[in-house]
């Protein structure tokens, strides 16, 4: 964990418990994911429980507690993208780079 940055982080915000989704959106953007050490700091520095930043970063979508890439991609599978040949792209992408394909679409 970086200390420097995720203060510089909480720097941009008041150190209080209404602050920490905005705080764990930019440290999502910044390390690309919430690791649990991250979460421990966060939440002492705010006065927050730790429990707390885990609802969060497990409740909302846009917070991931595993690691990411920098760009990653969505491939569509609704029905028209399945018209479309969206298996075609998704047999040409790895197995491993796809985190879990939706047969529903994105």
């Amino acid at each position: 964990m970086d200390a420097q940055a995720i203060d510089a982080i909480l720097q941009k915000h008041p150190r209080e418990p209404g602050s920490i989704i905005q705080v764990l959106l930019d440290v999502q953007n910044e390390l690309y994911y919430l690791p649990r050490e991250v979460l421990e700091y966060v939440s002492k520095s705010l006065g927050v429980p730790v429990s707390r930043s885990y609802h969060l970063a497990t409740f909302y979508k846009a917070f991931s507690l595993k690691p990411k890439g920098k760009h990653p991609i969505a491939v569509c599978t609704g029905t028209a993208c399945h018209v479309q040949g969206a298996l075609k792209i998704m047999d040409q992408i790895k197995p491993e780079y796809l985190e879990q394909p939706s047969i529903a679409g994105y």
